[in-house]
């Protein structure tokens, strides 16, 4: 998910549709495939807002203090942030030779 919107990644992504992540050391090739405003909608709604819901109240009062920052639709209206964040949904490929 762009949380900051439009940012550089996120237009580098739309344009390669792949990339490298590296978490912990490991390196693993993804391909990306954005999300229509309806799936990124149902995102928001029924992945995002129960998964920072789950936290305990110290994570809760934190995510509920950062998004009110950067991105206050995010937890507040799914469709709106929909329309201005991209979200992207990510598979494991292996690297084209």
């Amino acid at each position: 998910m762009g949380a900051y919107g439009d940012a550089q990644w996120v237009r580098n992504l739309r344009v390669a549709g792949e990339a490298d992540i590296t978490s912990h050391g490991q390196t693993e090739h993804i391909t990306a495939r954005e999300l229509d405003r309806e799936e990124a909608t149902a995102f928001f709604r029924h992945v995002l807002q129960p998964y920072v819901a789950g936290f305990p109240w110290f994570g809760r009062l934190l995510g509920r203090i950062l998004f009110r920052f950067a991105a206050p639709e995010i937890l507040t209206d799914p469709a709106a942030a929909a329309a201005t964040r991209p979200v992207f949904e990510l598979s494991s490929r292996p690297r084209a030779s």
